[in-house]
């Protein structure tokens, strides 16, 4: 399915329970509210430069293949990746949240590259599982961020700015980001 550079989603674009069986392109298409909740993407699914300017719903999708949210915006007032599954590469580089940001539950079984992303509202991860690198370098998490529950086999943090809430008050963090 091809929806890049589509002028305009007017009121809410519903995608609920769409099943995509090849690659799903949505490049620099500007969302008033995009409903995703429980769809499956079999293809690469491309969201790069997408902007999501009242709801972000991609509750319990399943990305197979690579997601591609890399210069996305998302504001409004809810943005949900609540037990969402990435199986391959998930990419929010330099993507911008302005909400609350729910990815409670999420599992990444490839590499989460969140690089140069901004957080301008607190972010919920806690619970959610990195099964390969969760990469943060140079990120920005300008209110609080839960990492509760979550553990990390590889991940990089360098230069990221916490101006929130300190998310590693877990004696196991303090730990691990003194090792690091």
């Amino acid at each position: 399915a091809n929806f890049s550079y589509v002028k305009t989603f007017s009121g809410e674009a519903s995608f609920h329970k769409a099943s995509f069986t090849k690659e799903a392109n949505f490049v620099e298409v500007p969302f008033t509210a995009a409903n995703f909740l429980n769809a499956k993407f079999s293809g690469k699914a491309n969201f790069r430069n997408a902007t999501f300017s009242e709801l972000a719903d991609f509750r319990n999708a399943n990305f197979s293949e690579e997601a591609d949210f890399s210069d996305a915006k998302f504001s409004g007032e809810t943005i949900q990746f609540m037990e969402a599954i990435f199986i391959k590469e998930a990419n929010f580089v330099k993507a911008a949240f302005t909400a609350e940001t729910n990815l409670l539950l999420a599992r990444f079984s490839g590499k989460a590259n969140f690089n140069r992303a901004t957080f301008a509202e607190a972010v919920d991860f806690s619970h959610a599982e990195f099964l390969e690198k969760a990469d943060f370098y140079d990120a920005t998490f300008a209110k609080g961020v839960d990492f509760s529950e979550v553990l990390f086999p590889e991940a990089d943090f360098r230069y990221t700015q916490f101006l929130g809430e300190i998310p590693f008050s877990d004696p196991f963090y303090k730990a691990w980001i003194k090792s690091y």
